[in-house]
C-alpha cells in the first residue's frame, strides 16, 4: 500500500534516538497501514504460492526505478495485461496489452521470460503427473529461496531483490534512500544494523510482545519516512530537528 499523506499525523521531527522514531512511525502505521503491515508480519516463504510470486515479481519489477505512486495506479491494469502465468503466451500477444498500461519494453521481456519458465515448469509437471506442487517447490528453491538466487532474475538489484524476498515472506531490509539516510543519521553502518537495534532495543509501549520481523521494521519506518520526507532526513539534526 502507497503511503498516503495523513492530515491528522504529527511529524515528530528526528528525536535523539532512532527508538523514539520507530515510536512515531509505528503509531503512524497502526493508525493507517495496519493491514499491510499485519500482511507483512504474516509473510512466510514456505507459504509462498506461484500467483504470489508473479503478482510480487511484477510489482517489484516495475516499483524498482519507477515513482511508486504512478506503479500503483497502473498495477491492476498490469496484472490483467500479464494475465495467468499458466497460459503466459507469446511475447508479441503480451507486449501490445502490457504497453498502454507502462511502455517499459525491457522489463516486459524480462517478466515474460520468467513468467514462460514458470509455465512451462508447471506443464511438464501436469504432462507427467507429478505429485502436485512438487513442480513449485522445485522451480522456487532453484530460483527464490534467497537473496543470491532472486538477485539471479531479471531486473533484481541490490535494492529490489530485498523487496522481492520480503514481499514472498524471507525476513530481510529493503536498503532503499529513505532508509539509507535514516541509519547514516542515527549512526548506523546499514539499515539492517539499524533495523536489528530496534528489533532488540524498541519501545516497549508500542511494540508486539512477541519479536518483531526486521522486515516489519523496515516496513514501519519506510512509511514514516515516506510520509514526513525522506529529503529532510538528509539534512536533519537530532533532537527533533
Amino acid at each position: 500500500m502507497e503511503p498516503r499523506t495523513p492530515t491528522d499525523a504529527p511529524n515528530p521531527g528526528f528525536p535523539d534516538t532512532v527508538t523514539e522514531y520507530y515510536d512515531a512511525c509505528y503509531r503512524l502505521a497502526m493508525r493507517y497501514y495496519k493491514a499491510e503491515v499485519e500482511r507483512v508480519r504474516k509473510l512466510r516463504f514456505e507459504d509462498c504460492t506461484p500467483d504470489q510470486f508473479w503478482r510480487e515479481y511484477i510489482w517489484c519489477v516495475y516499483v524498482g526505478g519507477f515513482n511508486s505512486k504512478i506503479v500503483f495506479k497502473k498495477f491492476p491494469a498490469l496484472l490483467d495485461a500479464y494475465g495467468d502465468w499458466r497460459n503466459i503466451g507469446s511475447f508479441e500477444t503480451i507486449w501490445p496489452r502490457v504497453k498502454p498500461a507502462i511502455a517499459h519494453e525491457r522489463k516486459c521481456k524480462a517478466i515474460h521470460g520468467v513468467g514462460l519458465d514458470l509455465s512451462k515448469a508447471w506443464y511438464w509437471a501436469e504432462e507427467a503427473k507429478a505429485e502436485p506442487n512438487a513442480w513449485w517447490l522445485k522451480w522456487r528453491s532453484v530460483r527464490c529461496a534467497n537473496l543470491e538466487l532472486i538477485q539471479g532474475l531479471p531486473f533484481m538489484g541490490p535494492v529490489t531483490s530485498h523487496h522481492l524476498a520480503r514481499n514472498l515472506g524471507l525476513d530481510t531490509v529493503k536498503p532503499d534512500l529513505h532508509l539509507v539516510r535514516l541509519a547514516n543519521l542515527y549512526g548506523f553502518c546499514n539499515p539492517d544494523a539499524m533495523c536489528r537495534y530496534i528489533q532488540i532495543n524498541r519501545p516497549v509501549r508500542v511494540a508486539p510482545l512477541r519479536a518483531e520481523r526486521i522486515g516489519v521494521v523496515d516496513l514501519i519506518l519506510w512509511y514514516g519516512c515516506s510520509t514526513w520526507g525522506t529529503t529532510a532526513i538528509k539534512d536533519a539534526k537530532l533532537g527533533g530537528g
